[in-house]
């Protein structure tokens, strides 16, 4: 005890002489820890958190890929077939990005964010809604009455989280639509969306137009290996039925969570092997 003692008394002697040089030594040491501390809080974070839904692992990006062009968006014909010829998805769901322009009586008019998504889009996610409900399958049927969810965030900011909001008519890119859903902000997909709306299909769609990105959950008891395999043979049955759109098509299924980090995980992992020889 008494040599640790000594040692100690020591370094508050060294420091002492030299106030300048020990300061930095210690800042350089604190601004090291701490943005070791940072990177791997952003990593795990980002990289290694599980998704904020039921069984994220079974939740799948379904993507359109062809040697000359590479990943595309899915036509809604393509969408179509897939939905009618593979079994391994419990819920499988379309979606386009974009938000509706909402107007609230003595509000200016705001474009929000979200996506237009089919029926299954709330069941793929399994999200437990706030209040109110999800999308049903005669919601996104050409004609059917319009209807909208919300998060629970604009549900706060623009309506003062009244309660009796589900039931009610809103405007919408100047139509009124029936609230029929809030959401937990925290649940939401595409990240920060605030409204979604049906994705309507009125049957002239060109199967070569590809817009649209697919979500599908793998049932319980199938593996992403499995389904996998069955989207191969569904790319290679709807190339060969419909050659000039669909030649050298290929249905990758990525994991949501591989497919949201992307475009920057290399980016993370660099910066992660660049801190961690100061670990």
């Amino acid at each position: 005890m008494q040599g640790a003692w000594q040692d100690v008394r020591y370094g508050f002697r060294r420091i002492a002489r030299r106030p300048l040089q020990s300061a930095l030594i210690i800042l350089s040491l604190a601004l090291g820890l701490g943005a070791n501390t940072a990177v791997f809080s952003l990593v795990h974070g980002i990289l290694l958190k599980p998704l904020p839904f039921p069984d994220p692992d079974r939740i799948v990006a379904v993507v359109e890929s062809y040697d000359e062009r590479g990943d595309t968006a899915t036509s809604p014909p393509n969408f179509a077939d897939l939905q009618r010829q593979s079994g391994s998805f419990s819920h499988l769901a379309a979606l386009s990005s974009g938000g509706p322009v909402l107007a609230v009586p003595g509000s200016p008019p705001e474009r929000l964010t979200g996506a237009a998504v089919t029926a299954g889009f709330f069941s793929v996610l399994g999200v437990p809604l706030l209040a109110g409900r999800g999308f049903a399958p005669g919601d996104d049927r050409p004609g059917a009455p319009p209807v909208a969810v919300i998060s629970s965030g604009l549900w706060q900011r623009r309506f003062g989280s009244d309660p009796r909001l589900v039931g009610r008519t809103v405007t919408l890119d100047e139509k009124p639509y029936e609230m029929v859903g809030i959401v937990d902000s925290r649940l939401a997909y595409p990240e920060r969306s605030e409204a979604w709306t049906p994705l309507l299909f009125d049957g002239s769609e060109k199967r070569g137009a590809r817009w649209l990105s697919l979500l599908g959950r793998i049932r319980p008891g199938i593996s992403l290996e499995q389904a996998q395999a069955e989207a191969n043979t569904v790319a290679q049955r709807l190339a060969q039925e419909y050659p000039k759109p669909n030649q050298g098509m290929k249905l990758l299924l990525h994991p949501l969570r591989d497919r949201m980090v992307r475009n920057i995980r290399s980016v993370l992992l660099v910066l992660l092997g660049l801190w961690e020889p100061s670990c």
